[in-house]
């Protein structure tokens, strides 16, 4: 399973991708320079609580539930970017994979715009096409049966 999800995430990661439409640009800026680096995807959460956003919710839960570590600024570009609720679960998988196999670390905006999407983000016929690569045989979605242990190397996780 471990190699499962990884080689998934190789495939979102390594995806086509297309120039930020001007709307997306405006609001990669503003959180870029509008936001303190230092603000939490906790704080962000806390924040956002109020306005009763689903895609808000799904990226705090799925984010404790595969032991992703976000800054405030990448959630808010999470939430931003994606445009349905599966977005949001592959954008999460894919660099909770990256960073198990990266040492761990928080993963900020400098790591999104420097080393992972340094000249745009998924297109849309890519999305699809992640999505459509997750699809178990009985047509569930494969990145609902991962937790936190999926990720690790000598996870005993079984296949689902």
């Amino acid at each position: 399973m471990t190699q499962r999800i990884h080689e998934w995430a190789d495939g979102f990661l390594n995806s086509p991708v297309e120039p930020m439409t001007p709307n997306i640009a405006k609001q990669f800026i503003q959180i870029s320079m509008g936001m303190p680096s230092e603000v939490t995807a906790e704080e962000v959460h806390k924040q956002a609580e109020e306005i009763n956003d689903l895609g808000v919710e799904i990226i705090h839960t799925r984010s404790h539930h595969i032991g992703l570590k976000i800054s405030g600024q990448v959630f808010a570009l999470i939430r931003t970017v994606s445009e349905s609720p599966g977005t949001i679960v592959m954008w999460l998988h894919a660099l909770r994979s990256w960073q198990v196999r990266n040492g761990d670390r928080l993963i900020d905006m400098d790591t999104i715009s420097m080393s992972l999407f340094p000249m745009g983000f998924p297109t849309h016929a890519a999305l699809q096409t992640a999505w459509a690569a997750q699809k178990l045989e009985n047509g569930g979605n494969f990145l609902d049966t991962c937790n936190a242990e999926t990720f690790k190397e000598n996870s005993n996780a079984v296949d689902g």
